[in-house]
């Protein structure tokens, strides 16, 4: 969903990265990921003419998934990361980002 970002909306993708070479790399992976976006998703395109007047791309470790999910109770075979994280997924994700750093 988008977030409220400069008096519209922005998309912020938080990306599971252990490679240490694409550390830093993230306004190129942003650049990447919109110009793919827009390409393959015609909704996409027209919102980023609009109202998605941003794109956040933050890349965290691997373990920073799992571990949240394992302090909200989801870890097994059958449990995933969700790929929308609503209003109250979104403050508890951003809550344990912020007090593990």
């Amino acid at each position: 969903c988008g977030i409220p970002y400069e008096g519209f909306f922005a998309h912020e993708w938080f990306i599971s990265c252990d490679d240490d070479r694409l550390i830093g790399k993230e306004n190129e992976i942003r650049d990447k990921l919109d110009m793919t976006l827009k390409v393959l998703n015609d909704d996409y395109r027209v919102e980023r003419s609009a109202a998605l007047t941003g794109v956040m791309v933050n890349l965290l470790p691997t373990q920073k998934f799992y571990d949240w999910m394992a302090a909200n109770g989801r870890v097994g075979s059958q449990t995933k990361f969700p790929r929308v994280l609503k209003k109250e997924l979104l403050e508890s994700w951003k809550n344990f980002l912020s007090s593990s750093n």
